[in-house]
């Protein structure tokens, strides 16, 4: 099976909402500004990238790809991209 790689891509930017207010909440930063702020920026632009890629379709991403390919896409999307992982330094920093 085989599905076109802006599929992942769109999957894990279109995600990060979801992932970033679900961490504002595991970690009760819900009084946190810099989280709200941080949230509005990458969930917006998580959105938004996913809304071009509808409306604009990039033909790089057009290729299929199989399943180990598109789960790599996944996890490197997902979990090693910055603006995912540095969350956690905005919950963890030193007062």
């Amino acid at each position: 099976m085989e599905i076109k790689q802006k599929y992942p891509i769109d999957f894990a930017k279109g995600i990060t909402w979801l992932i970033i207010i679900g961490l504002i909440y595991y970690f009760n930063q819900s009084n946190n500004l810099t989280a709200w702020i941080y949230f509005c920026l990458h969930g917006s632009y998580g959105i938004m990238w996913v809304m071009k890629s509808n409306m604009f379709p990039d033909k790089t991403w057009e290729r299929k790809a199989g399943i180990p390919y598109t789960l790599l896409i996944i996890f490197v999307a997902s979990k090693l991209f910055p603006y995912t992982s540095y969350v956690f330094l905005i919950f963890f920093k030193l007062n």
